[in-house]
């Protein structure tokens, strides 16, 4: 969790000297949750964080080196440099990049969890992780 508040703070220092285009949300006193949620999932499962679980992410096991190539714009970094810091994701790894929608990625996780067990794979589970607006989307 002290890991999380150092880079998101350390990021909130850099959006505002102008380094990082875009916004940067952070999870700051919802760090506990996000943590258990990332170190209860295990290699093999699927994870649907939203912007503010960075904690999350990094207990699940995203490297601190791709979340700062993604809020630089690297090409480096896992969304090759082209899709912002927010919706980011490694599937290959199980965390899926966010849709703006709240609830939608439910459906998506859901769907996810389906193929995985479609091509034979057992054993895993999906978390998804919504705002309090994501009951009122109809998603799900």
């Amino acid at each position: 969790m002290l890991l999380s508040r150092t880079l998101e703070e350390k990021l909130v220092s850099l959006y505002r000297g102008g380094q990082i285009t875009g916004g940067v949300y952070i999870g700051k006193g919802q760090e506990a949750v996000s943590v258990a949620c990332g170190l209860f999932l295990q290699k093999g499962d699927i994870f649907a964080p939203l912007i503010r679980d960075q904690a999350g992410r990094s207990a699940f096991g995203e490297p601190i080196l791709d979340v700062a190539r993604t809020y630089l714009g690297s090409r480096q970094g896992p969304m090759r440099g082209r899709d912002g810091n927010i919706h980011r994701g490694k599937p290959t790894d199980g965390q899926l990049a966010m849709i703006s929608h709240l609830g939608a990625m439910v459906s998506v996780t859901v769907g996810t969890l389906m193929a995985k067990r479609f091509h034979g794979e057992k054993n895993f589970v999906g978390l998804s992780c919504i705002g309090e607006g994501g009951m009122q989307t109809g998603s799900f």
